[in-house]
């Protein structure tokens, strides 16, 4: 046993507490009280020898690679090109030996950690370990300014925090404040929980793990999408709480993570917008809604009604963008949009001269509108003392192949307790193995393992175990949204005692199937079909006979999600004894909105 040292907050004045120097102090005292497991001097040197060879090698690859471009951009000869790539190749397979050489060797440290950490007498002091990770991660200064701004109310919210091992665990395990914030976190969080006390004889779980979710990743502030404006933490919970007891949300919304529902709360769209998003697409292309494609639900729109082009106007609302279109950025913007709309996650995606999307799925995460994860990266707003952090496409994939493979307290036993050690011995994040961070390295060794068991080590790793596994085992498929909608038979044209005709969109005669410019599809108005045209898809109705030679008014119920769209073409054909009248009438489509 060691002798437990005087904390800063017994040793400092009621005068000096919550200061800088105060929060500097406590983050001293609680070092001291974190013992490293002891790891053979051995051991610990070959795996920071692999890590080397890893560096050294990356780094010879990024050359080749580099020449590689130069000459393509060159257009030299095939045989100077050859060389080029066979000098690729060869990088490239001295990295895979270095990275499987960095594995293996880190596989004993690991299991020294391991066995340390679970004893019955760990000698990493959790409760202490934590405490430290959310001081370094919040700052000193970051923290004194927040318990300055109104002592009363915040330095207890600090202070029951840190008391806390349960939430200070949650919180760190899925992602930390952004930015390190975790004084903004606490008066989210605190308000929230007050609201659905107030709300709910019994908090839902799902309502608790969002409640987190947003407080930690709108703790750091989010501009609306062309506005000055932020959004509103508290209004942007309760928007998805009642869009979810309203069933517009997907039904895989219900068994998200706190670090993946991260990623739906933090769209950039004002909350009315995100409820246009829904409306509109149940009501203009229901199909989109219900298709089993996991990998195109929701963001099919981009494809189907975003023109690649240069914009018509000015995109000053996620409305404007499927109305006059846009290149690769704003196309990238509406997809996340969408599926963020529906509940869910999202992680944007930067490429050489390009932009796209990614989004989860119950089968992993993928990317669309874009080339592979390895060309891929995005700006995050991680504890990196810095509001936006690089972030390598690769890292992020095998970070949600971690987490998705087994369950949170596994994550954090084996996983998170490294990174948290990390953080306390100076080790900042990155997304390689480095020499000079021993704790950091482990903790990306770690994550390869969970992410792909069986080619990372021999460690049994019980993937089985977590219900929301996507990687194996036959994972369920969420079912579509609202798929107790009812799709009545197509109706045929009716006419009414009263004199009138009703033709149901659905009900024409010709095409005798439906093509790529003629889709029918269940709708979501009166549970029957509705007709999509597109690209001067033409339909065509024979009226029953006898109908009373009348003059009649033509009205049509239509949605539509573009300024700028052609006519309407009616023909009304009318049969004689000699010959056919054929009457032709030009209908304007309004601008709907997305509305019917």
């Amino acid at each position: 046993m060691t002798e437990t040292p005087i904390l800063a907050v017994d040793r400092i004045s009621d005068e000096g507490k919550y200061s800088e120097a105060y929060f500097k102090q406590r983050i001293e005292d609680l070092k001291k009280l974190i013992q490293l497991p002891k790891i053979c001097p051995v051991v610990k040197e070959t795996f920071i020898t692999a890590c080397q060879s890893v560096q050294d090698s990356t780094t010879s690859l990024k050359k080749s690679q580099a020449v590689l471009d130069i000459l393509i951009k060159k257009k030299v000869d095939d045989d100077t090109l050859k060389t080029a790539k066979e000098a690729v190749d060869a990088a490239q397979t001295v990295v895979d030996g270095a990275n499987l050489l960095a594995k293996r060797t880190a596989r004993p440290a690991l299991e020294v950690i391991f066995s340390a950490i679970g004893s019955k007498s760990p000698m990493v002091d959790e409760e202490s370990l934590l405490q430290c990770v959310i001081l370094i991660q919040s700052t000193p200064k970051g923290l004194a300014e927040f318990c300055d701004q109104n002592p009363d109310v915040n330095c207890p919210l600090v202070e029951q925090l840190l008391s806390c091992p349960t939430q200070m665990k949650r919180m760190v395990v899925n992602g930390g404040a952004s930015c390190g914030n975790y004084g903004p976190a606490l008066l989210i969080l605190d308000t929230l929980d007050k609201e659905m006390a107030s709300a709910y004889e019994t908090v839902p779980e799902l309502y608790r793990k969002l409640a987190l979710a947003t407080a930690l990743e709108l703790a750091t502030q989010i501009q609306l999408f062309k506005d000055t404006n932020f959004i509103d933490p508290i209004s942007r919970f309760w928007h998805y709480v009642h869009a979810y007891e309203n069933k517009e949300l997907d039904d895989a919304f219900k068994s998200l993570s706190i670090w993946e529902l991260r990623l739906v709360v933090d769209s950039n769209a004002p909350d009315e917008q995100l409820q246009w998003g829904r409306d509109y697409l149940k009501a203009y292309r229901p199909d989109e809604v219900l298709m089993p494609d996991e990998q195109w639900r929701y963001c099919w729109a981009v494809r189907s009604d975003v023109g690649y082009r240069h914009p018509d106007a000015d995109l000053n609302t996620y409305q404007d963008i499927i109305s006059n279109g846009g290149e690769c950025g704003p196309r990238a913007w509406f997809g996340r949009f969408m599926c963020k709309s529906f509940g869910i996650p999202t992680w944007g995606v930067r490429q050489p001269g390009h932009a796209a999307m990614s989004h989860w799925t119950s089968k992993g995460w993928l990317i669309c509108l874009g080339a592979a994860w390895k060309v891929s990266s995005w700006d995050e707003r991680r504890y990196s003392g810095r509001n936006k952090a690089h972030r390598s496409g690769p890292d992020f994939l095998l970070e949600t192949q971690a987490r998705a493979a087994v369950e949170e307290e596994a994550y954090y036993q084996k996983l998170c307790r490294l990174e948290c050690i990390a953080e306390v011995m100076g080790e900042t994040i990155m997304d390689e193995v480095a020499p000079d961070k021993f704790w950091r390295s482990l903790a990306l060794e770690q994550r390869e393992i969970y992410a792909n068991p069986t080619t990372s080590s021999n460690e049994e790793v019980d993937i089985a175990s977590n219900p929301r596994n996507g990687f194996d085992h036959g994972a369920p498929f969420p079912k579509p949204l609202l798929t107790g909608i009812d799709v009545l038979p197509i109706e045929s044209i009716r006419v009414l005692s009263s004199g009138g005709i009703i033709i149901p969109a659905a009900s024409f005669s010709s095409p005798s199937k439906p093509s790529r410019s003629v889709i029918t599809m269940p709708s979501f108005l009166e549970g029957g079909s509705q007709l999509y045209l597109d690209n001067n898809g033409t339909v065509e109705y024979v009226l029953p006979d006898g109908i009373p030679k009348t003059t009649y008014m033509l009205s049509c119920r239509m949605v539509n999600v573009h300024h700028l769209e052609v006519p309407l073409l009616l023909t009304i054909e009318t049969p004689d004894d000699d010959h056919s009248l054929i009457d032709l009438y030009s209908i304007d489509v309004e601008y709907t909105v997305g509305a019917w």
